[in-house]
């Protein structure tokens, strides 16, 4: 029964997301295109078959890990075996993510379009990482959406150079860190995650000392973007303050839910530069880690919590 209301939510939503994109002027022509559909976990895919960098574009996007389900969404597009829909859209447009918010990439003009409530809270991130210097694509507010510069085609990101990629976060932690009270700690979880506080109360009270930080917010491997030696964060919406580990959970989550592994030399290594850096003790740190799972409880990812805890052993 969940299953199939879970379907019919789907396609109400994917019409509703078609439609909110029908409205949008978008500052010139728009044409009826052919687009395939694609489902990826929550997010609905629209690919122009005939653009080469669209295909290059999402192929590259799928084998971001060695995922099998992926893997064979990208031969289906390949063989052209996908669902079709026509939709009118701005003529380059060669790719279309439907999601909580939609985009657009226009692989000729380098731009992607983005529709998205959270527009406010966007500007308000943008302003934030630009004035701490981290490296984020070019982004122009319009009255109904964002033009994002696209950095395309984008470089393979190695697994060693993860701990690279994550010293540019802890740049932005040192820049924005701030010593909390207990209370301004309880408020702090309250606001940024909506989380019942009963769970973790004993964990908060024996932390030695209280902080925050500016966090990225969805930091994972698709969400870095590489080019000419360069790192770029993407999807920066979700970017607030929040508890310190927040973006090192969620990068370890997403591994994970990707791969079924947990790299132990990089959790370890990044473990380090949090007592170096930001001088945060091996208990501090464990505690930490244990009320950020459980506030991520939700996510329903009891395998991973587990693999965690192993690790922190």
């Amino acid at each position: 029964m969940n299953q199939v209301r879970h379907i019919i939510n789907s396609f109400i939503k994917k019409d509703l997301a078609l439609e909110k994109l029908e409205k949008i002027d978008f500052e010139g022509r728009k044409i009826f295109k052919s687009f395939a559909l694609a489902h990826i976990g929550t997010a609905k895919i629209l690919i122009d078959l005939q653009d080469k960098q669209a295909k290059y574009f999402i192929k590259a996007k799928l084998n971001t890990y060695k995922n099998f389900k992926k893997k064979l969404i990208g031969i289906l597009i390949e063989l052209g075996l996908l669902k079709r829909i026509k939709i009118k859209v701005p003529k380059n447009i060669g790719l279309i993510f439907l999601s909580n918010r939609i985009k657009l990439f226009d692989f000729k003009g380098k731009f992607i379009y983005t529709i998205d409530h959270k527009n406010n809270h966007i500007k308000k991130s943008y302003s934030l990482l630009k004035k701490n210097k981290i490296e984020i694509p070019e982004l122009k507010f319009k009255k109904q959406y964002i033009l994002e510069k696209l950095l395309f085609p984008n470089e393979e990101i190695k697994e060693e150079e993860i701990i690279k990629i994550f010293r540019i976060l802890f740049k932005l932690y040192k820049k924005t860190f701030k010593k909390e009270s207990q209370k301004e700690f309880i408020r702090l979880i309250n606001k940024s995650y909506n989380y019942n506080l009963k769970e973790i109360l004993g964990h908060i009270k024996k932390l030695p000392t209280y902080s925050s930080v500016i966090v990225h917010g969805d930091f994972c491997r698709p969400n870095i973007v590489k080019k000419r030696e360069k790192y770029y964060l993407i999807d920066i919406e979700n970017t607030r303050r929040a508890l310190i580990l927040e973006d090192f959970i969620r990068f370890f989550e997403s591994e994970y839910n990707h791969t079924k592994k947990i790299n132990k030399r990089i959790f370890n290594s990044l473990k380090n530069m949090f007592k170096r850096e930001l001088l945060i003790p091996k208990k501090e740190f464990n505690r930490l880690v244990l009320i950020q799972l459980e506030i991520m409880k939700k996510r329903k990812n009891l395998l991973f919590r587990k693999k965690i805890i192993e690790i922190l052993k």
